[in-house]
C-alpha cells in the first residue's frame, strides 16, 4: 500500500513473499483532493479502509469494489488516524488540537474533545476493547505527554503524566493481550512501556539507545518468537536509514510455547463481510491461538458504550506521575499481571470518587504482595 498524491495504490504479495518486483498495483483508489497521509484497513470487515488526506477529509472505502463508502469532515490537518477494536468507530487527531470520534455508517460525529494544549503533533490509541483511549503530544511548556481518556467521560483525562522536553512525536502503542502501552519517541532512542490497568499505568521499564529513530511500528503478536517468550516486536527505522527489530521478552527459567502469556489473539482474517458491515452488523475481531501446529480461531462477544459528545474543551488536571525505573538496553518483558510498586498515591483533598478509586488500586496492589508472598514461602519450603 503506497500514499500518492491524492491516491492510494495497492499491491498484492503472493503468499510466501515476492520473488521478483512488482510494477503493477492491483487497486488504485481516487478521491481525496490533496496528499493521503494514513490509511488502516477495518480490523473486522472484508477489505474495508478507511483514509485521511490533509484536504482536511477522511473517506471509507470498499476495497473489493473500489467504491468510497463516505466522506467525513475532520476541519482540518489529520495527524493520526486509527480503527477502534470492533471496526465500527474511527478516531481522527487534527492540528486544531481535536480528537475526533465518527460512527461512519450513522455519517455523524459521536465525539470530540481537546486532549492536549500543545500546538504540536497529537498521536492516540484505542485500549483494545474497552472504552478507554491513550492520547499523547505536547502541553504549553512543550513537554511530552501522556493522557488516559474514558469516552463515557471526557471533561478530564482519567491519569496522565508529563514526560520530558523532547520535541519529537511520541508514538503510543498498545498490546491488548499483554495490556502493555509501548512509548516511542520519533527522533531519539528510548521506549517507555507500562502496564495498563482500570484507571492507572504502572511504569515497567525503559529501552534506551543512542541511535535514533525515524519511525516505529509494533507488529502483529503472530511475528512474535513464541518459543522464546517473545511478547512484542518493533520495528524501528533508524536515522541511517537502516531498520531495526526490537523484541521483547518475558524472562522464563524455561523456553518454549507457554500458554499463560499467550492468550488467543488477533487473527489478521475478517469476521464479516464488506457487505455486512455496510448494513450494521457489529462483530469483535476473530481471535487465534498462538500454540504451534494449533491455530484455532475464537471470538469474544461484542460490547457498545455510549460516548461522551458534549464537551470540546476539558478542565486542565495535575498529571498523575509514574517513573518508569531503567533497566537494561536490553527490550525484556514483565509479567502483565503483577501491579507495579513505584506507585505515588495522590495528594490533597480529593473526591469520594477519588478516594475509591485510590481503594481499589492499594487493594489489588495488597493482594498481589499476598500472592506474592505464598509463592515465596513455597519456594523457600522447597529448598529447605
Amino acid at each position: 500500500m503506497l500514499y500518492q498524491r491524492q491516491c492510494e495504490i495497492f499491491w498484492q504479495f503472493p503468499e510466501g513473499g515476492p520473488t521478483e518486483n512488482i510494477t503493477e498495483p492491483i487497486l488504485t483508489l481516487n478521491g481525496h483532493h490533496r496528499k493521503v497521509t494514513f490509511v488502516e484497513f477495518n480490523p473486522v470487515a472484508e477489505l474495508l479502509a478507511v483514509s485521511a488526506s490533509a484536504d482536511g477529509t477522511c473517506k471509507v472505502w470498499d476495497c473489493k469494489l473500489g467504491d468510497e463508502v463516505g466522506t467525513y469532515d475532520c476541519k482540518t490537518l489529520p495527524q493520526d488516524l486509527h480503527w477502534n477494536y470492533s471496526g465500527n468507530l474511527f478516531c481522527v487527531s487534527t492540528k486544531d488540537k481535536m480528537n475526533r470520534i465518527f460512527d461512519p455508517r450513522e455519517n455523524h460525529v459521536a465525539g470530540e474533545w481537546c486532549a492536549h494544549d500543545g500546538a504540536k503533533c497529537a498521536k492516540m490509541v484505542w485500549l483494545g476493547d474497552s472504552p478507554r483511549v491513550i492520547t499523547t503530544g505536547f502541553n504549553r511548556g512543550s513537554q511530552r505527554e501522556y493522557k488516559m481518556w474514558d469516552l463515557r467521560s471526557l471533561r478530564k483525562p482519567i491519569c496522565g503524566e508529563s514526560l520530558d522536553q523532547a520535541s519529537g512525536t511520541l508514538f503510543p502503542f498498545y498490546d491488548p493481550d499483554t495490556c502493555i502501552l509501548y512509548l516511542a519517541g520519533k527522533g531519539d532512542g528510548n521506549i517507555r512501556y507500562y502496564e495498563v490497568k482500570e484507571s492507572s499505568l504502572y511504569g515497567l521499564s525503559q529501552y534506551s539507545s543512542t541511535v535514533s529513530a525515524r519511525g516505529l511500528h509494533l507488529l502483529p503478536k503472530k511475528a512474535c518468537d513464541v518459543n522464546r517468550c517473545e511478547i512484542a516486536r518493533i520495528m524501528k527505522l533508524t536515522s541511517k536509514g537502516d531498520v531495526e527489530p526490537l523484541p521483547f521478552y518475558i524472562p522464563r527459567k524455561f523456553e518454549g510455547y507457554q500458554p499463560d502469556i499467550y492468550p488467543p489473539t488477533y487473527a489478521g482474517v475478517p469476521a464479516m463481510s464488506n457487505e455486512e458491515w455496510r448494513c450494521g452488523q457489529n462483530s469483535n475481531p476473530l481471535l487465534m491461538s498462538l500454540e504451534p501446529g494449533n491455530p484455532v480461531l475464537s471470538k469474544t462477544e461484542f460490547k457498545t458504550w455510549d460516548i461522551d459528545s458534549a464537551p470540546k474543551a476539558t478542565t486542565p488536571v495535575s498529571p498523575t506521575p509514574v517513573n518508569p525505573q531503567p533497566l537494561s538496553p536490553e527490550p525484556t518483558g514483565h509479567t502483565p499481571s503483577s501491579p507495579r510498586s513505584n506507585y505515588i498515591p495522590k495528594q490533597g483533598k480529593m473526591t469520594v470518587e477519588e478516594v475509591e478509586e485510590e481503594m481499589e488500586i492499594l487493594m489489588k496492589r495488597l493482594e498481589f504482595l499476598n500472592e506474592t508472598l505464598q509463592e515465596l514461602k513455597k519456594e523457600n519450603a522447597k529448598n529447605l
